[in-house]
């Protein structure tokens, strides 16, 4: 029986912290994970699908359409961080202004309880980094086609005034193609993701005003 000092679900929290039990976001991970439908209004969390210094990445279901989307948070722990909080935004500002069928979309970005959170197109694939790692390098006739893939997204950005500047094979996103889509047999489909990084036309103006 825990003491009547650890009865609180924060100080629980914090105790089993401080103990170096868990991290940081393990623990924020339970407490998302025991309470689904209270962490963001509209969405129920499933499950954890990742998690990093910063942030979560769950699996949850959009109730009012029913469908499933990634939702990305900031670690609570990691609140009182302004520049994890504005990358965090900026990165939801980035991707929200873009839409092509080689960039995960962002459906919806809000605060709930001094939490921000970002709702994303669900993607079920593996990174282009984890799949050369499994199968090895792909063959002469598909790797020109995740290339063309890749740099149609990153021109669409562009376009955008946006530049990725974290281009690398784990933020590259292989998924089997949608019914009817215009790919060669056996070829995936390549997803742009985390735009946490990215620069925009405002950024560069200001750095160029500067020389």
């Amino acid at each position: 029986m825990l003491p009547e000092s650890l009865k609180s679900e924060q100080t629980a929290a914090d105790f089993v912290l401080n103990s170096g039990a868990l991290s940081a976001t393990q623990v924020d991970a339970a407490k998302t994970l025991c309470n689904p439908e209270d962490v963001i209004p509209g969405y129920r969390i499933e499950s954890l699908l990742g998690q990093g210094g910063m942030g979560v990445v769950y699996r949850a279901e959009q109730l009012n359409l029913r469908r499933q989307v990634a939702i990305k948070t900031i670690l609570v722990s990691r609140m009182g961080d302004q520049n994890a909080l504005h990358r965090f935004e900026r990165e939801a500002q980035t991707i929200g202004q873009l839409r092509h069928p080689n960039i995960i979309t962002a459906f919806d970005f809000g605060r709930h309880g001094g939490r921000f959170y970002l709702a994303l197109e669900l993607v079920d694939g593996e990174d282009l980094s984890v799949r050369i790692k499994k199968n090895g390098p792909f063959d002469e006739a598909t790797s020109p086609g995740l290339i063309r893939q890749a740099a149609a997204g990153l021109a669409h950005a562009a376009t955008n005034h946006v530049v990725h500047r974290d281009i690398k094979p784990a933020n590259l996103i292989l998924v089997d193609p949608p019914e009817g889509y215009p790919l060669p047999s056996g070829m995936p489909m390549v997803k742009i993701a985390d735009f946490g990084l990215a620069l925009l036309q405002s950024d560069v103006d200001m750095i160029t005003s500067v020389y």
